[in-house]
């Protein structure tokens, strides 16, 4: 069973019918290494990110969370380039281990959205070329 936040911050069961793809941006299946923290004295763990956009991504853990368990991430883009952010968990899917667990990330600075933005553009530039001179001959 899949839960999420609704919009005034309830928890509500996810309708699988409607379009649940209503993100303002843009998310792209990366890959990276996740290592997060409940709380600045936890204890660190590990996962990893099914995507990733500039305003969130969907982790897989071993855990389930609550919703709005605040979470302090390292992601890592490349073996050397680490991005330290902050989230929330929005949504979780509990059925089994890994959990699949929506994070909308806050306070973000702009620095930590352009590595995001840079990262996804070199993992998946041809699609982002493509889909940005779709039906661009050239001429």
């Amino acid at each position: 069973m899949m839960w999420l936040l609704s919009s005034m911050g309830a928890p509500c069961q996810k309708n699988k019918e409607k379009n649940a793809d209503e993100r303002y941006f843009p998310r792209w299946g990366a890959r990276n290494r996740v290592v997060y923290q409940r709380s600045p004295h936890a204890s660190s763990n590990e996962g990893h990110t099914k995507d990733l956009s500039c305003a969130g991504a969907c982790i897989c853990v071993k855990e389930p969370f609550p919703l709005r368990q605040r979470l302090k991430l390292t992601i890592y883009l490349s073996p050397r380039t680490k991005l330290d952010i902050q989230g929330t968990v929005v949504w979780q899917n509990a059925s089994s281990p890994p959990f699949q667990t929506g994070i909308a990330f806050y306070n973000t600075p702009h620095e930590a959205q352009d590595m995001i933005l840079k990262h996804a553009f070199e993992i998946n530039r041809r699609k982002i070329t493509d889909y940005w001179f779709k039906g661009w001959k050239g001429e």
